[in-house]
């Protein structure tokens, strides 16, 4: 048995089956993509990231994770006090 291509140009955007991945393992979606689509995806999406060189600071990432993003009436409230 032949193994799949990992890297072909062809797959969809890697982006949309990231996130049927996401939702079907968060139970939102019943449906799954495929183990070899999401294998591609997410080496495409590591090489996307090293071609940008994406970098963030350590403060911005603990940011990202614990502080909850504000609406527009909490932004509001912020800029009278």
């Amino acid at each position: 048995m032949r193994s799949p291509e990992l890297t072909s140009p062809t797959s969809p955007d890697f982006t949309t089956v990231l996130e049927q991945a996401v939702s079907a393992y968060r139970g939102e979606a019943s449906d799954r993509p495929a183990a070899p689509a999401v294998v591609n995806a997410l080496l495409q999406a590591e090489k996307a990231a090293k071609q940008q060189k994406l970098t963030y600071s350590f403060i911005h990432i603990l940011h990202q994770l614990f502080v909850p993003p504000r609406n527009k009436f909490q932004r509001l409230m912020a800029q009278v006090r």
